[in-house]
């Protein structure tokens, strides 16, 4: 009876865990700093980091960063940087995905 009520008990947790793994939870706030600083850091001609968002998806994070940049910077700089800055968070051991937005302002209604 005894190893019994273990084994429903190991189960139980087990079911726990994965749930909370699986249902897109925010990352803790070291990771989103971390994020931040990374993002904020990458390239002496981003102006500002707006918005960094971060969602568990099994055991690794999807992140969503919104970075600012010089309206008059031509398309192809603009480009390469997001691009180069998708490719730096998603080397970090704790990133399934990375998704850069650019912007001219940070003064604007949150997007959808």
């Amino acid at each position: 009876m005894l190893f019994s009520a273990f084994l429903v008990y190991t189960w139980v947790c087990t079911v726990i865990e994965t749930a909370s793994l699986m249902l897109g939870r925010s990352a803790p706030p070291e990771v989103l700093s971390q994020l931040t600083f990374l993002s904020s850091n990458h390239h002496r001609l981003i102006k500002e980091v707006d918005t960094v968002r971060a969602f568990r998806v099994g055991v690794n994070y999807i992140v969503e960063v919104d970075v600012v940049l010089d309206k008059a910077m031509d398309l192809k700089q603009a480009h390469d940087i997001g691009e180069s800055l998708q490719f730096a968070l998603e080397k970090l051991d704790n990133v399934e995905r990375a998704f850069v937005h650019l912007d001219y302002e940070s003064e604007h209604k949150p997007e959808h």
